[in-house]
Order: structure tokens, then sequence, then C-alpha cells
């Protein structure tokens, strides 16, 4: 796989700082540039693009924040991490408020700071590419020309992914081969040519199956024709348009295995819009060359067929221009009524949890009375090409067997004529879309055709808008967690202050009052002793609230002893306060212990879970399982309590679960909550015993 790739900007007045940061993240991969004072950042920032800033708060002139207004008032699409103390907490908040991706806390440990810019460099890579598909979609669509639909695609390719060689060849119909189109990296006087007919060429192969196909190693692939020496990496993605391959996307690399899963799903989405593009581009020519031919005889019919392409491409460029999933659904239903002139569409999606289709969005006669409805899976007509996968054009429904007579039978609209194309993804059903006549014979091959072109822009558009609302969410959970992380540090230092004025301070008081009664009394041993052992016990109980607050915060016996220890006393002291019966064992373990990320990472979940059992669960008995099952740590806790819905609570956004589910995640590992009405809950976290590199 290839390595990091990204340019950071470390500013941190202290050169120190700045050169370990450097080292360690040279040695990842990135490129790495340092500012130590406030002019210099502003300066580097304003002539460079960076992807990542480690940015210090307290900087000589100006301070972190006036960079990162700075940044934000630009636009600077930099993702900012801030490096922070305790201290600086309040300009730690304000600096997430101007849009800081997220901070760490110094001190901090490297390994921490490394997940924190990976997962940044993520989303900043990711983005860009969503950015690149997107601007390709409204690019193509302004294009009718088949050379600068196949450039463009190459041109994003480009900005997508590291490759060492990538073309398009379409499938010559006629001669029955695939022949080079444009290429970048191929240095080639005439088109390659690959017959069809061989069983030789990763490119063929790809398009007699109409599946992507991804070879880590070429050479360990008796298929690859030896075009490019240096190749040792293939990604062929085939353009199909309407179940059909036209031609294919191939991308070479000098490195084994240098695309992952995420890039074939990229590609394979960037292969859907061109494929529409080229075909559309491809037809129009051939629209263009007829028009030529027929003269003024068909001059009519070619206008309306050039009317039909440019609505396409225009719908198209509309529905793919925003990244609002309703919003773009109602536009295709919106767009597919005035394309077609018929009365009434509309657009199912799949909901695979209920195995079921629902209308997601309507327009024209009857709209509103379908939509939420669902439909089962091979439930009337609209169900059949969802569970096919194919297409059907219906001009009498009335002597169709599969016609399901549910809710389009009310009011004053009746279907008589029915048209519906699938909406595909990857090879997968996600949809369907679906138009109506209340008129029989209406429908022709011709709206057949135009429904199924709508249809792959629509699927691209739709797999936009929720993978932008996956992100736009996963943004969101983070920053609710960054302001609950600094709630509840705010809560523990007002309770330790509070618990530290009204007990130990008092007891302090007491103590010296009682010091002040005892000089007095000097000349009476019995008042003397009796004095004395007065406070003996008050500062007993001092020790033991000190004792109880610092457990509280992080006990002692988690570092000196280790997680059973503290687990079992802690399980123990919360059924005591909780009048909860309760169970604890270590299964496996011995005397071994965790490591301290570990350790602390089940210690902190298994607090986090008995609170919520302790303020929701209404539980009287509850069992902790701490366990080694071959190369994971195990926790189990388990409660007989009134349980909860684990779907609402995870779509409510609930941080407590967020909080527990994170810290699993950043050790590589999962945590599954099972939870029915009346039955309890189970909390199950599995932990690898070596930390898997990602």
């Amino acid at each position: 796989m290839m390595t990091n790739s990204g340019k950071i900007l470390i500013v941190d007045d202290d050169p120190q700082v700045c050169k370990l940061l450097s080292r360690s993240f040279s040695s990842q991969g990135y490129e790495i540039a340092s500012a130590y004072d406030g002019f210099q950042a502003l300066e580097r920032i304003d002539a460079e693009r960076f992807d990542i800033l480690l940015l210090d708060l307290m900087l000589p002139g100006p301070g972190g924040i006036e960079i990162l207004k700075h940044i934000h008032e630009r636009q600077i699409g930099t993702k900012v991490i801030i490096l922070t103390a305790h201290a600086s907490l309040e300009s730690t908040i304000e600096a997430l408020q101007l849009g800081a991706y997220d901070y760490v806390t110094k001190p901090f440990h490297v390994k921490a700071l490394y997940s924190t810019v990976k997962r940044a460099m993520e989303k900043q890579h990711l983005e860009a590419k969503l950015t690149a598909i997107h601007d390709l979609s409204r690019e193509m669509t302004l294009s009718l020309d088949v050379n600068q639909v196949a450039e463009a695609v190459l041109d994003i390719v480009e900005r997508m992914l590291e490759f060492d060689a990538c073309g398009i060849s379409l499938i010559d119909e006629g001669r029955g081969d695939l022949c080079m189109l444009t290429g970048r990296g191929i240095e080639q006087e005439n088109p390659v040519r690959l017959p069809l007919s061989n069983e030789q060429g990763i490119t063929v192969a790809a398009a007699r199956s109409g599946e992507p196909l991804y070879v880590p190693d070429v050479r360990e692939d008796s298929r690859y024709v030896n075009v490019r020496a240096a190749t040792r990496s293939e990604l062929a993605v085939p353009l199909v348009v309407q179940n059909h391959v036209i031609g294919v996307l191939n991308i070479e690399s000098a490195e084994v295995d240098a695309f992952s899963p995420s890039d074939v799903q990229l590609v394979s989405t960037l292969a859907a819009q061109a494929s529409v593009a080229i075909e559309n581009a491809r037809l129009f020519e051939q629209s263009q060359r007829e028009i030529a031919e027929r003269e003024r005889v068909e001059k009519e019919s070619n206008r309306r067929h050039k009317e039909e392409w440019t609505a396409l491409n225009t719908i198209s460029q509309a529905i793919t221009s925003t990244l609002d999933q309703q919003e773009v659904l109602t536009l295709i239903a919106n767009f597919s009524i005035q394309l077609l002139e018929v009365e009434a569409t509309s657009v199912l999606l799949y909901d695979k949890a209920n195995d079921d289709l629902w209308f997601a969005a309507a327009s024209g006669a009857g709209a509103n009375r379908v939509l939420g409805q669902r439909l089962a899976m091979g439930q009337g007509i609209v169900g059949w090409v969802a569970q096919r996968g194919e297409p059907a054009l219906v001009t009498d429904i009335s002597n169709d067997p599969r016609v399901f007579r549910g809710f389009d039978q009310e009011g004053d609209f009746t279907t008589r004529s029915l048209l519906c194309v699938p909406l595909r993804s990857k090879g997968q059903v996600i949809g369907v879309l679906e138009a109506c006549n209340k008129i029989n014979g209406l429908f022709t091959q011709k709206d057949m055709w135009l429904l199924s072109s709508l249809a792959a822009p629509a699927v691209t558009a739709i797999e936009n808008a929720r993978l932008f609302e996956q992100v736009r969410a996963g943004r969101e959970q983070l920053q609710a967690l960054s302001h609950r992380l600094v709630d509840v540090q705010e809560a523990t230092l007002s309770r330790v202050a509070r618990e530290l004025h009204d007990e130990t301070g008092q007891a302090l008081s007491a103590l010296l009052l009682s010091l002040s009664l005892l000089e007095h009394d000097a000349d009476d041993p019995v008042a003397v002793i009796t004095r004395v052992n007065e406070l003996e016990g008050l500062v007993d109980r001092t020790l033991e609230n000190l004792h109880r607050l610092s457990m509280n915060l992080r006990p002692a016996s988690l570092d000196h002893l280790g997680l059973i220890p503290a687990l079992e006393h802690y399980v123990e002291l919360f059924g005591s306060q909780h009048g909860l019966a309760v169970q604890f064992e270590a299964v496996g373990l011995g005397n071994e212990r965790l490591p301290p990320e570990v350790e602390t990472a089940f210690y902190r979940i298994v607090q986090e879970a008995l609170t919520n059992v302790a303020r929701h669960a209404q539980a009287t008995h509850l069992d902790v399982l701490l366990e080694r099952r071959g190369d994971q740590f195990v926790t189990i806790i388990e409660d007989n309590g009134v349980g909860f819905d684990t779907e609402a609570a995870t779509k409510s956004g609930r941080l407590g679960l967020f909080g527990m589910r994170e810290r699993a995640e950043m050790l590589g590992g999962t945590l599954t909550i099972e939870s029915y009405a009346g039955a309890g809950t189970t909390v199950l976290v599995e932990i690898p015993s070596v930390r898997r590199e990602t």
C-alpha cells in the first residue's frame, strides 16, 4: 500500500517540540514545515497550501486564535489541530467554535497525535475526492464531446489517486475488441487493441464480467498483458450503461497493492458518471450525424432528440449540484415528470433493515398519498423491478398479474400504465424510479430509455448525498464529544473544588480550632488526652475523604496493582452504594498486566456503563466479566434492568455510548450493546491484545 501523503505545518514556539514532531511525522511519510511564531505561521499559510496545521495557541506575535480567525475568514481548507494545555481550555473552546478540527492536550502521546492527524488527513482527502467527483459531474454534463469527457475523467483520476498509468478504452462492437481512447503515462504510437474473445488482459476480464477487477500484483495473474513492464498492480472498472459494458477505466501503479477498497469504491462511482457522460456524448455525436444525413425531412425529430439530451444533461447537473438527500430525491421526481411528460412519478428507496421499499419522494397526481408508504420486496410491479433488478414497461396494468392494488386506487387518480427502472449502485439495487399515467398505452421504449438514462446520474447524486451525510454526521458527533469532554472536565473540577472546600477545608478548620483548645488545656492531662483522641478521629476522617476523592478521579490501584484489583474494588463499592447484587470475575488473565492504555479504556468503559445502570436501568443485579480470549481482551457488563432501544439511543447521539465506543475503537476494538425491554442490557467490549497498525 502507498505510504502517508500530505503536508503538515507545525506551529509552536518550542523548537524542541517542532523538531520532535517534524522527525516523528516525517518518518510516517508526511511533508513537514515548521514555524516558531505567529508571523512566520501567517506568512507560510498565505504562501503555501497545507493539509494539516498543528497549532499551539500561545505564540509570540499573533496567537493561535488570531491565526485560526485568519484561516476561517479566508476559507482556507486546512484542518487545524490545536496543541493546548489545561490552562488554555477556554481558548481551546473558542478555537473549536472557529472551526478547529480537534485538539490534543499537552503533554501528549505522539501515537495519540498520529491517530488524530490520520483522521484529519483522511477527512481532508475524502472531502477533496468528493469535491473532485462533484466537479467532474458538473464538467462532464456540460460536455457532449467524447474526448473532452474522457480527458475530464482522467483529470479527476489524477486529482484522486497516485498512479503511473491510466487510460480509457471503449468497446468497438464491429471489431469485437477494446480500443484505447485516451491515456496518461502510456506511450504508444498506435491505439492498443485487445480482443474481447481472448482470455488475456485485465481490462478484457473486467469488460467481460461487467464488474470492477483489482489485481494487487499483476505478476501473479496470468491474464496480465505486459504493456508496461513497470506495472505491479492494476485496477480495471467497467463503464456500464443500462447493464451494457461500453468500455473500461484502467489504472496502473508500479507499487504492489497500491489501491485501497475506498479507492475502488471512488473509482467505481466515478466510472458510473463517466459511463453516462461518454454514452451521452457518443449518442449525441451519432444523432448529429443522423441529422446531417436526414437533413430537413427528419429535422423536427432530431431537434426533439437534441432537446431530450440537453434536458438529460441539465437534469444531471441539477441533481448532482446538491448534497442534501431529500432535495436530491425531490428534484429527481420533479424532473422525471417534466422529462417524460407523465402524470405522476415516484422515487422508492430500498430499506435493508426491513427488506422493503418506501416512497421517499413523489411528484404529480397522488404524490401526498403515497409518500412514506411501503412495499415488500417482490410486491407489485415496483417490488418486482427491485427484486429482479430489471426495468418494466406495462402499457395496461389490468392485464398484468404482478399489479398491487393498494393505495393507488384511491382519489381521482388510478394508474393505468406504468414504467419502472431500477436504481443500481455497484451492482446492488438501492431503489426504483417509477412513472405513471392514468391512460393505457402511453409509454414507449423511448420513454424507457429516457428514464433509464436519468437513473444513472440519479444514483450518483443519491450516493454522493448519503456519503456527505455520513461525513457530516461523523463531524457532528466528534464536535459533540469534544463539547462533552470539556463539560466533564469542568464538572470534575467543580466537584473536586466543592469537596475540598466543604469537607477537607472544614475538617482542617476544625483541626485548627481543636489545636487552639488543646493549648488552653495544656495543664489538664485528661483533657489533653481527650482532645488528642478527637483530633485523631478528625484526621482519620479527613484522610478517608481525601482517599475517596482521589479514587473517584483515578484509583491508585489501577496504576500500582492493575486493572483486575481496581475493577473488583470499584464494582464492589458501586454495588454497596446503589444496593445492587454484584459479581465480578476475571478469567484467563492470572497476574497478567494489560497495556496501560487498555487498562484505562476498560476501566473508563466499565465506569460509564455502571453510571448508566445507576441512572437508567432500575436493576437489582449486575455482573462484570474480564476475560482473555485468544488474542482478544474481553469485558462483559450485564444487568437485569428495564433495558432500552439501542437503535434510538444511537440515533439520538447519546454521548456516553459514543464515548465508550470511541475508547474501544481507538485501540482497534469494538463495542456491542444488546438490550431489550424488560430483559436487561449487555455491553460487550473486545480489544485486540496486539494493536493493529492501520
